[in-house]
């Protein structure tokens, strides 16, 4: 079964301070998540382990979940941090 997508607990959108995201997989599967929107997923990404710090700027988050060789849908959000 293909896991369902990634989920987080900020919406993306704007902030006026500095941030920390959380990203899971409901199921429990690993989550594999990257700020660069041309690295491929799950290879290109980092294996999500602790809650990631925005700092102010810009930030497009894409993550997917893994289970095997099963790969979710991507999330995909973008985090404008203005102070």
């Amino acid at each position: 079964m293909v896991p369902a997508p990634p989920e987080v607990d900020l919406t993306a959108g704007y902030y006026d301070s500095k941030k920390y995201i959380a990203i899971t997989s409901y199921q429990g599967y690993d989550v594999y998540y990257t700020f660069d929107e041309n690295a491929e997923l799950p290879s290109g990404g980092s294996l999500y382990t602790e809650r990631v710090f925005l700092d102010e700027g810009i930030h497009t988050l894409r993550a997917v979940a893994v289970n095997g060789e099963l790969v979710s849908d991507e999330l995909h959000g973008i985090y404008r941090i203005i102070m």
